[in-house]
């Protein structure tokens, strides 16, 4: 008889060993495969989150929900109340037109006898009630060499010019314009800085005459429009009456949006929408820190999401700097694997204050404003009423 064949013991380590070696191979290249796979998934996952994030951007740049929430019932109220989501009490961007003008009883002149807010009434250079009828030579500490142009126009019928260099009484002359000072002096009160620079005609001077007093100079312009302080920056030691760019310089005025707005005291209410940053040669480094965190707008963006997900937020920011409008908006992730942190930051082009104060109904229930194009005059209408109707 044969003998029976088999494998050596050598032989049978040898098939052991380039068995497991094969077999240590494909384990090895589908562990590779299935973390690629997952790699892929969660880097096509962030991409989409990040799409949204970018998409929710450009939303608000057009939409401004932010800044106002149109589906909020509560209003952010001055008297202490911190419920709501819009900025429409006093001294604040969404503030109603009908509230900021109707309210206020402004004179209306012989010479001007139309409303000093109309929204199809255009501050056209051709119309004489536009007109800006000051001295732009007059500056903080004027002796009024060149006369008194309270006279010519006013915030007051009859304004009291009493503050004199030499001591010297004036008395209260009529006036025979009190449109565009009126208009000026109370988009600033009611609407903030940005506002006023947004419903302003390119080409205006920021200043316009009222009472002599002691926030006055001896003209009876404000301090805030000629001197350095909550509107004017300190730019060559200018101070007298200048346009937007001169006045936004070396400044910057933002506004502050919604979910910062709630936080601030009582006592910031009316004052935010005023805050002036030094942001030219003088800036520093923390005070450019506190203006980007001041007008960053935090959205609660995702916030029911899996702890395996990375988190996204997005946030605009809007302010006017050399005399232009810019709205920053950043996407801003975190990879809850590695904890690395990445954004992108863009500007855009989107809705005007204006058109975002017309996107939002002023019915009690708010929502948004119902638009029209049939040529028809909708301004009594309450279905067509809107933040800027009369």
């Amino acid at each position: 008889m044969k003998p029976q064949q088999a494998f050596t013991l050598i032989e049978a380590l040898v098939a052991i060993t380039i068995g497991s070696l094969v077999l240590l191979t494909a384990m090895t290249g589908l562990r590779v495969v299935s973390q690629t796979v997952t790699l892929s998934n969660r880097q096509s996952l962030e991409n989409s989150l990040v799409r949204t994030g970018y998409l929710a951007a450009l939303e608000d740049l057009d939409l401004w929900t932010s800044y106002d929430d149109p589906f909020d019932g509560n209003i952010l109220d001055v008297g202490g109340r911190r419920g709501g989501e819009r900025l429409r009490s006093r001294g604040l961007q969404f503030h109603p037109m009908k509230d900021t003008f109707a309210k206020a009883k402004l004179p209306v002149s012989a010479d001007d006898p139309r409303p000093v807010w109309d929204p199809v009434d255009p501050w056209a250079a051709h119309d004489p009630k536009t007109w800006w009828r000051g001295n732009p030579a007059e500056h903080e500490a004027s002796k009024l060499a060149f006369g008194r142009y309270g006279i010519f126009a006013n915030t007051h019928l009859q304004p009291a010019l009493t503050t004199t260099p030499n001591g010297a009484i004036y008395g209260s002359p009529p006036v025979r314009h009190t449109w565009s000072a009126n208009r000026m002096a109370t988009l600033k009160e009611h609407l903030g800085y940005y506002a006023l620079a947004e419903y302003m005609p390119a080409n205006a001077l920021y200043a316009y005459y009222t009472s002599c007093s002691g926030s006055t100079n001896h003209g009876g312009i404000p301090d805030e429009m000629i001197h350095k302080g909550k509107f004017r920056n300190d730019d060559g030691l200018a101070y007298f009456p200048q346009g937007i760019y001169r006045c936004t310089k070396d400044s910057s005025y933002a506004i502050v949006p919604l979910d910062q707005a709630v936080t601030m005291p009582v006592s910031g209410y009316t004052s935010m929408a005023k805050d002036r940053f030094d942001t030219g040669q003088y800036a520093t480094v923390s005070g450019m820190a506190n203006f980007r965190a001041m007008m960053t707008s935090r959205p609660d963006f995702m916030a029911a999401r899996p702890e395996s997900w990375p988190t996204v937020q997005y946030s605009t920011a809007r302010f006017i700097t050399h005399g232009r409008f810019a709205c920053v908006a950043r996407v801003h992730w975190v990879s809850p694997i590695s904890g690395q942190a990445a954004e992108i930051s863009f500007t855009g082009i989107g809705t005007t204050l204006r058109g975002a104060r017309q996107q939002r109904s002023n019915k009690p229930g708010g929502g948004w404003a119902q638009w029209d194009n049939d040529g028809v005059d909708h301004r009594t209408d309450p279905a067509y009423q809107h933040l800027d109707s009369p």
